[in-house]
Parts: C-alpha cells; structure tokens; sequence
C-alpha cells in the first residue's frame, strides 16, 4: 500500500511541471500535502521521515501539516534507511519541515512550545521557532515568540530552557526586555550547559560593549569548564578585539579542567574530552599578534603537553602570533610524522592547522609529502587540502602526483587544489578530457 501511495505522489508532485501544466499547478501542492500528511501517520517511521522531507521541499505550501509535523518532534525513530552510521530520526526531519514553512508555522509551535505535554516537543518546537526567527523569515508576531522563549526560561525540563535561550539569542535585539530573566538563569541554573547557553544568549542580545567585556571576563573563572569554553570561544569570535582578554587566557594555559564535546571514532560515537587549556590556545591564536606575551606559555605547551591537539592548537596559536617563528611549523611537522595508527584524528589536526595557516607553512612541504604515501585516504585527502593552501613549486608538484592517487576522492581534492593554486593550469584542467586523473600532468 506505501508503495502505491508513493507512486501516487511522484504522479501529483509531476503535475504542473510540465509546460503545459497551466491552472492545474496550484492544485498539484495541495493534493500533495495531503497525500504527505498520510505518510506523517504511517506506522513505518522511515515512511513518516520521507513525508515530512518532501513537505520540507513545498516549503511554506505545506502549511497544512503543521500540527501533524509538531505531532511528530518527539519521534526518535529512524527517518531515514541510507546506510549511515547514524540515520536521522523522524523528529529531525519534522523540525527542519517547520523551519521550511516559516511564519506559517508560527502559531502552532508558539501554542506547542508553550503548552505541550511533552517536554521533547516543547523543546524542538523551541528551536524551529527560533531557526524561523533566526532566519528573518518575516515574522511578525515577535513580541509573541519571544514572550514563549521566555517562559522555556523557567521550564522544569533542562532541553527546553536550553531551547528557550538559543531563540531568544537568535531573536537579538528583540529579546533585549529578557535580559534581566537570562542573566539569572546564568547565575543560578543548576545545569551547566544552560549556563553557557545564557551567556551565548546574553553575549549576542547585549549591546554594551564594556558590559560584554566585564561578563566574558568574569566567564573566563567561572567554576564550570562549558561556561569557561564558551566565554573562550566567545572571545576567540572578536580576534584582536579581545586583546583585552590575553593575560586572563594565558593563565588558562595551566587548566586541567576538560569539557565533553561529541566525537570518536566513526563506527564508536563517544562524547570527547577536551582541556580548557586547548581553546585558550586557539583563543590567543586568533587574537594574533596582541597575544605575544603568551607566547612563551604556547611553546611550553607545544614542546611538551600530553594532549597532542594541545600541542597542535598551541603551535597553530605560535605561528599566527609570530608568523616568522618556524618552530610552529616544525612542530606541527612532527605531529604529522607520527606513525601511531590511534593518532588518525590527530594527524588530520595538524594537517587543518597547516591549511589555515596557508603560505606561511611552507617548511612543512616535506612532512605533507611524506604524509601523502600514507595508507589512510582520509590523511591523504586533508594533506592534499593542506598542500593547495600552502602553495609554491615542491607543493604544486606532490599535488600532480596525487592526481594518480587510488582514491577517487582524493583525486578530486588534487584536482581542485591545482585549479585554486595555479590559473593556467586552472584552464587546462577546465578542458574536456583533462579533468581526469588519467590524463594530467603535474
């Protein structure tokens, strides 16, 4: 029976596409939404996913299905079969069909936000009403939005005020009257991720720029390590504008605190451990220059932290400080060289921070070109991106080699690469025939 509804739709969804489709096209979207409203009720929950998908597609045409969309946001089941690792649920896919319809949607989850029996709901209506917000989707019921953002505040379920605080920061300047309820769910929540989401919130709605310094300093020696890293990440967004914040960062340097963020392996999804002392070190970096005083701290740890994105942050930090230092590139050459198969992540790191860091990572050529032999494509692939950064003759030549590589992707990237690095080559690649590894040339 699916089977034959979905060739329905494929029916309905063609009419009105053609030329001459005429009157019929405005009918076609209505009785495809309706048709999609039977797959969001269907008990296979990879049928509710593919409806609320195409739904997604008729973007604010698909009005009609809000209440049946929201009726789906706590559905944690798989939406989706691709084979993935991890296969969205039907409640993603119901989220970001609300966001499609925009302003349309606005009453029903202001109503489900607010009132909703069901806390996973209440949250993700939350959040689709703050993307919606967010993207300037021409509501005009802000002071509405906002108002159900600021009762989330208060919500006994910790997902839902964490929702409630990232629509009020995506509401900006719209939000300002909440500011008072934020800065005491900053002080007083007794979960730290709510903490720091306030002061992401506070941060973005605040437009005092002595007040926002005061705040992220006082962030930076808070007892929570998510509230520490979000006031680092915070500062690291401004660059040299938080030249203010170098000392109070260089002091970081020395934490032992960690958060957890997600990550590991792909076929292991762990949530990771990462220092404090890691952001201080990107922090600096980005700040640049101002931050020279914290560059004897940085080497230290370059030299010798047990943590080997310590080093890799803190050698990336070295060298856009001082970018006539070669010891940062030397380093993170070395990170590259390790030979221990555990140290994958690491090793695509180091090869992230040489790319960022562009010409000035020239003396690392050789370490990428010993890095592009390596067994693992996904190395071979991050090194090839590091080589177009860096530029030059030597790397210009191991990118023509990697033109042969037997991965497919990793020709691509090669390929690529070239065309950004060197113009003419660019049009000899564009030619037909030529964009294929087989037939190039370094």
């Amino acid at each position: 029976m699916n089977v034959i509804l979905v060739c329905m739709l494929s029916v309905v969804a063609a009419a009105g596409q053609g030329p001459d489709a005429g009157d019929d096209r405005a009918a076609a979207p209505r009785d495809a939404v309706a048709m999609w409203i039977r797959l969001l009720r269907d008990d296979d929950s990879v049928f509710r996913g593919m409806g609320a998908r195409e739904l997604e597609k008729l973007g604010p045409k698909a009005a009609p299905a809000v209440s049946d969309l929201i009726s789906l946001l706590a559905d944690e089941e798989i939406g989706e079969r691709t084979g993935a690792i991890v296969n969205r649920s039907v409640c993603h896919f119901a989220l970001e069909a609300l966001v499609a319809i925009g302003p349309g949607a606005v009453p029903g989850l202001v109503a489900a936000g607010g009132t909703h029996e069901n806390p996973r709901v209440r949250a993700n209506a939350l959040s689709a009403l703050g993307s919606i917000v967010g993207r300037g989707r021409g509501v005009t019921e802000v002071e509405k939005v906002v108002e159900t953002f600021q009762v989330g505040l208060g919500d006994s379920a910790p997902q839902v005020r964490t929702s409630a605080v990232h629509g009020l920061r995506f509401a900006g300047s719209a939000a300002k009257a909440v500011l008072p309820d934020l800065e005491r769910l900053f002080q007083s929540d007794s979960v730290a991720m709510v903490r720091a989401s306030a002061l992401e919130a506070i941060i973005a709605i605040e437009s005092d720029e002595e007040r926002i310094a005061a705040r992220l300093m006082s962030s930076l020696s808070d007892e929570s390590a998510d509230v520490q890293a979000t006031a680092i990440d915070l500062l690291a967004a401004r660059g040299p504008g938080a030249r203010f914040a170098v000392a109070q960062l260089a002091r970081l340097l020395d934490s032992k605190k960690e958060v957890s963020l997600p990550g590991g392996a792909p076929d292991v999804l762990v949530p990771l451990r990462h220092p404090i002392r890691q952001f201080a070190a990107e922090a600096l970096g980005r700040i640049g220059e101002p931050a020279a005083e914290a560059v004897p701290a940085l080497k230290r740890l370059m030299r010798g932290d047990p943590a080997p994105r310590v080093r890799i942050e803190s050698a990336e930090a070295v060298a856009r400080i001082d970018p006539e230092d070669n010891e940062p590139i030397e380093s993170l050459s070395a990170e590259l060289d390790a030979a221990d198969a555990e140290r994958h992540f690491d090793r695509n790191a180091a090869t992230g921070a040489l790319t960022r860091l562009g010409p000035r990572a020239a003396a690392a050529v050789p370490a990428l070109g010993r890095a592009i032999e390596s067994d693992d494509a996904e190395l071979r692939a991050s090194t090839v991106e590091a080589l177009g950064a860096v530029g030059g003759h030597a790397a210009r030549a191991l990118l023509g080699r990697a033109l042969s590589d037997a991965d497919p992707y990793v020709r691509g990237v090669a390929a690529e690469a070239l065309k950004a690095s060197d113009p003419a080559r660019r049009n000899r690649l564009a030619r037909p025939g030529r964009g294929d590894a087989d037939g190039a040339d370094p």
